[in-house]
C-alpha cells in the first residue's frame, strides 16, 4: 500500500466536515463478538449497531480501518495490602474456550473470517485485536499465544477476502 493513511477514531456522531477539514480520510471502528452462540449465525445487538456505525462512517466518505474484538481489559485496583495489580476481566464470550486452546484460536478466526466477509467490503484495513503486547489487553495470553492468535486470524480473514489488509499493532 503506497497511500498515506491519516485517520483518527471518533464518536459516529463527530462533524464530519470538520475531519474532512484537517486532512483526515480514515476512521477507526472496532467491531465486538458477532454471534450469541457456538456454531450459531445469529448476531448480537452489538455486533449489528457496530456494523450500522461502520456503514454510517462509510457513507460519509471515509474509509474505515478496524479492530477485531478485544480479548478483554486489564486494569489496575488495589489488592488487600493496597498494592495496585492489574485484575483481568474478559471481553470474549465463554464459549470460545480457554485463550490460548484450539477451540478458542478457531472461535475467534471464525468469527473475525466472519467480518471479513460480512464487512469487508467498506473495511480494507484490519488491526487484529488490540495492542495485544501489552498486559492490559493480552491477559492471560504470552507473547506465543498472541502471536499465534494474530497469525491464525490474519489467515483466515485473508482466506474470506484476499484484498484485505490485516495486522496488528
Amino acid at each position: 500500500m503506497k497511500e498515506l493513511i491519516i485517520g483518527t477514531s471518533c464518536y459516529d456522531h463527530a462533524d464530519t466536515q470538520w475531519i474532512k477539514s484537517a486532512g483526515i480520510g480514515w476512521v477507526r471502528t472496532g467491531f465486538p463478538y458477532p454471534f450469541v452462540a457456538p456454531e450459531s449465525e445469529t448476531l448480537t445487538p452489538e455486533y449489528i449497531q457496530a456494523r450500522e456505525v461502520a456503514r454510517n462512517w462509510a457513507g460519509r466518505g471515509f474509509r474505515l480501518i478496524a479492530s477485531t474484538p478485544g480479548l478483554g481489559i486489564g486494569t489496575y485496583r488495589p489488592d488487600s495490602k493496597g498494592k495496585m495489580t492489574m485484575v483481568w476481566q474478559d471481553g470474549f464470550p465463554n464459549w470460545f474456550g480457554a485463550p490460548g486452546s484450539e477451540s478458542f484460536y478457531r472461535n475467534y478466526a471464525r468469527a473475525c473470517a466472519f467480518l471479513a466477509k460480512d464487512v469487508g467490503e467498506i473495511v480494507p484495513l484490519w488491526q487484529v485485536a488490540n495492542e495485544i503486547d501489552w498486559p492490559q489487553f493480552a491477559g492471560p495470553f504470552n507473547l506465543r499465544q498472541a502471536s499465534e492468535l494474530v497469525l491464525r486470524t490474519v489467515i483466515a480473514m485473508k482466506e474470506v477476502n484476499p484484498s484485505l489488509l490485516v495486522g496488528t499493532n
